[in-house]
């Protein structure tokens, strides 16, 4: 065993309430009458809002230090990274154009170009048949 067994049981129990969350939210989202693939890009939008709600109360932060690996969720951590990424920025002295930029080049770096092509081919196979 890598790390300690506290570790293991907090990144079980705060995953598990990410996806919980997530899962929630895509049921909701059905049951308002949103079709199964926009409930599911719904969801991917609540829970990076999610993500950057619970960075900006400092939340986000002592869930990683619990877990020790992170509580990185897609979207929602990327979405929470990009947020301190910005913060960081913003410290460091730079205008808010800049410190913005700094986020969004950390989603690209995170998310690029081989997953948004993966994303477009599954959209035109889910879409087209």
């Amino acid at each position: 065993m890598l790390g300690k067994p506290m570790e293991y049981i907090w990144a079980f129990i705060i995953g598990g309430f990410i996806s919980i969350l997530a899962q929630a939210s895509i049921m909701f989202y059905r049951a308002i009458g949103v079709s199964a693939s926009w409930s599911v890009t719904w969801m991917l939008a609540t829970m990076a809002v999610f993500g950057v709600i619970m960075t900006v109360l400092g939340v986000y932060r002592k869930w990683e230090e619990k877990t020790a690996i992170g509580a990185y969720m897609p979207f929602s951590g990327a979405a929470a990274f990009a947020v301190e990424c910005m913060s960081d920025a913003l410290v460091r002295g730079e205008k808010m154009p800049q410190a913005l930029w700094s986020g969004i080049k950390i989603l690209v770096f995170l998310y690029g170009s081989g997953i948004i092509v993966c994303m477009i081919i599954a959209a035109i196979v889910v879409y087209a048949g």
